[in-house]
């Protein structure tokens, strides 16, 4: 541990420079951070009886901040509805419920399906390179 009253007062000032410039980068990646989830959060209505993002209504039987250890991609294959395009979600690791309801979210979005929008479930259909791939069990009224 370097005693930085035995330094002369230049270094001294370098010194509480570097651990400035240091404090201020880690204060705005925490605020970038806390700016990120408040925007995924301002999109989440929790009601006595429904959980609902965005569109999606949340209807599995597992707490929502619950994690899957494991790295995962999401199908919705809308079928006969919307775009019928198939959507495809990037890699989540280790992803909670309530990331896989955004990812539910943005396939009802993408594929214009909206006739399917209460999440029930996930289907595991494969495992490719170390990652599992469910298909969004999605329901209608």
């Amino acid at each position: 541990m370097i005693i930085i009253y035995n330094l002369n007062i230049d270094t001294q000032e370098y010194l509480f420079d570097i651990i400035e410039n240091i404090i201020e980068e880690d204060i705005i990646n925490i605020e970038n951070i806390i700016d990120n989830i408040n925007k995924k959060l301002e999109l989440l209505s929790i009601d006595k009886n429904e959980i609902k993002y965005n569109g999606a209504y949340y209807c599995i039987n597992k707490y929502l901040f619950q994690n899957i250890y494991e790295n995962i991609i999401l199908i919705n294959d809308p079928y006969i509805f919307g775009t019928k395009e198939i959507y495809e979600s990037k890699i989540l690791k280790n992803p909670t419920y309530f990331d896989i309801l955004v990812e539910a979210s943005k396939s009802i979005i993408e594929t214009e399906d909206y006739c399917h929008i209460y999440m029930k479930g996930l289907k595991k259909i494969k495992k490719k390179n170390n990652i599992n791939y469910y298909e969004i069990i999605l329901h209608s009224c």
